[in-house]
């Protein structure tokens, strides 16, 4: 009477000695099955690795080369944020992301010239008035603190439809 073993999906039933031979190929080729399965999966974990590394193991998103390209680097930090909805990020890191990405910096003014420094700029001028849009600490005067000390997210009320403004008659 011949017995049945059941492990991990792959069944094997004892056979009688003269299918022996197409037990063991049977065998055989759900074994290679499994290792073609154990292989692809390593490649996925070894992938989300390496794009966890990419990103400095701060659980930010690595961001695309040109995903901004062409964009202003307020409109392109919303688009940014969106992508990131629930993490703080600090100016400084997200500068060098939009700059990553391809971000238009914008005309050279006075002693700027770098791109970080242009886009970095920009959007401590921009916070201000766009408090529908993002939250960010220190609460303030954003002029005079370094860029490392400002903590960006995006407002609740970002996705809210902007309020429309009533034009003169």
């Amino acid at each position: 009477m011949p017995s049945e073993f059941v492990s991990s999906g792959v069944s094997y039933q004892n056979p009688k000695s003269d299918n022996i031979a197409a037990a063991v190929d049977h065998l055989r080729s759900q074994y290679d099955s499994l290792v073609k399965q154990a292989a692809a999966v390593k490649a996925m974990i070894d992938n989300i690795e390496s794009l966890r590394k990419e990103s400095g193991d701060r659980g930010v998103p690595p961001v695309r080369p040109q995903e901004y390209a062409g964009m202003r680097a307020v409109d392109a930090l919303e688009s940014y944020f969106k992508g990131r909805r629930g993490l703080k990020i600090s100016l400084a890191r997200a500068v060098e992301d939009l700059i990553a990405g391809g971000v238009d910096p914008g005309k050279p003014r006075g002693r700027k010239t770098d791109p970080a420094g242009l886009v970095a700029h920009t959007i401590k001028i921009t916070l201000p008035n766009r408090r529908e849009t993002f939250n960010w600490t220190p609460d303030g005067l954003l002029k005079g603190v370094r860029s490392e000390e400002i903590t960006i997210w995006l407002a609740e009320s970002a996705d809210q439809p902007k309020r429309r403004k009533r034009g003169k008659g």
